[in-house]
């Protein structure tokens, strides 16, 4: 009885996940963060078979997108924004009642201990955590993100054939001038959310949807749209706008891992990092370029809960 009562008192948890492969790495992810007061709800990846991630993740306190729900999400388009409202909505919307909301990825991977976790989150109940560009950061990319929104992108939503998408953004461009929107403002796509602001968010979408609408072909709307909706509102809303609770290397070349693109992919060179850092996820990890970075990471809950 002793064991129920504490239950019913930590507070629940649901992570919202959006992923497209490498499902045994997030089976791994998850049974790291498996407990009786957290919840997965995952957006596989439309264009993706949805059935070894099915066949690995069961449980009552494991649920998918299905059919119509699933959101078909392409890198930087705004496919991406659609699928974390459909998280948002389908979480509230739920019987149980979530206290916090996180927004993970398919590549992220847990970094402390559960209790750590529900410990840290009872002591700053009310909070929601995300991270904004800095002041310095705001002015310095200001133009780069000013042309993100306010030039036409066209992603493969829209157009398969990049030519075809490419000569199209030309022409828009051209001859049809987009609005600006709003004082723009930048940050991290990830987040961790209190109910509150949940809440607060999907009412906004439901009474302004043009707010949202502006930011379709747009590029990397994943990475403004939240932030500047949310500007006006942090002291309103308790937002700490400094720490959305990830550990996510920008800085270091790309180019020194022979793989392209960014965030880093991480390995075990970032261990210590991550460990001071204090973060509860970390991302970008691979079940294979990563794993001795898993396996440290694995090990570290052993050594606190011994």
């Amino acid at each position: 009885m002793l064991i129920i009562h504490i239950f019913d008192k930590l507070l629940k948890h649901l992570f919202m996940i959006m992923a497209h492969d490498e499902p045994k790495l997030l089976k791994k992810a998850t049974n790291r963060l498996n407990s009786e007061n957290h919840y997965f709800l995952i957006n596989v990846d439309r264009k993706r078979d949805i059935s070894p991630f099915c066949s690995l993740m069961r449980g009552n306190n494991f649920s998918f997108l299905q059919g119509e729900e699933r959101v078909s999400v392409y890198h930087g388009a705004f496919s991406q924004v659609e699928c974390e409202i459909q998280l948002l909505r389908k979480g509230l919307e739920s019987s149980e009642e979530f206290d916090y909301f996180h927004l993970l990825s398919g590549h992220d991977y847990p970094c402390r201990d559960n209790s750590e976790l529900d410990s840290f989150f009872e002591a700053h109940k009310g909070q929601s955590f995300m991270h904004y560009d800095t002041d310095e950061q705001h002015i310095e990319w200001k133009q780069k993100i000013d042309d993100r929104v306010n030039k036409w992108y066209f992603k493969h939503e829209l157009i398969h054939n990049r030519y075809a998408a490419k000569g199209l953004r030309i022409i828009a461009n051209l001859f049809l001038k987009r609005s600006y929107p709003t004082e723009l403002y930048a940050g991290w796509q990830w987040f961790s959310w209190h109910r509150s602001l949940a809440e607060w968010v999907v009412n906004y979408v439901d009474k302004h949807p043009d707010f949202f609408q502006r930011f379709r072909y747009t590029q990397c709307c994943d990475e403004m749209i939240f932030h500047t909706l949310l500007h006006p509102y942090i002291e309103q809303l308790n937002i700490v706008k400094d720490n959305s609770l990830r550990y996510i290397n920008w800085n270091k070349k790309v180019e020194d891992r022979n793989h392209k693109g960014s965030p880093l992919i991480l390995n075990e060179e970032e261990y210590d990092e991550i460990i001071e850092s204090g973060a509860f996820f970390c991302r970008k990890v691979f079940l294979l370029k990563s794993e001795r970075l898993l396996t440290l990471l694995d090990n570290e809950k052993i050594n606190n809960v011994g």
